[in-house]
């Protein structure tokens, strides 16, 4: 699906300058051209930017969730049940 009308750029192109870093708006924009236009686009950008920064933080809640549980002895891999595989 476009997202920018006036740059011709694409949803996954917007999706994929997200996932190489851009963390902005701007950056965005910098990126992939989309958003240097009549700006219409701009909110759609930032969306996905929530979303990705959502996903991120879904990402590392899980990974400290697992450092957690290693910290405290119950992951059976840490020591417990396994102990040669920890």
């Amino acid at each position: 699906m476009i997202l920018c009308l006036c740059q011709g750029v694409s949803e996954r192109r917007v999706q994929t300058a997200i996932r190489g870093g851009a963390c902005t708006r701007k950056e965005v924009t910098n990126s992939c051209r989309a958003g240097a236009g009549c700006g219409g686009c701009h909110g759609s950008i930032r969306e996905l930017l929530a979303e990705a920064k959502a996903v991120e933080r879904r990402e590392l809640a899980k990974v400290e969730n697992a450092q957690s549980r290693d910290d405290k002895g119950t992951n059976p891999l840490a020591g417990g049940l396994f102990p040669a595989l920890a």
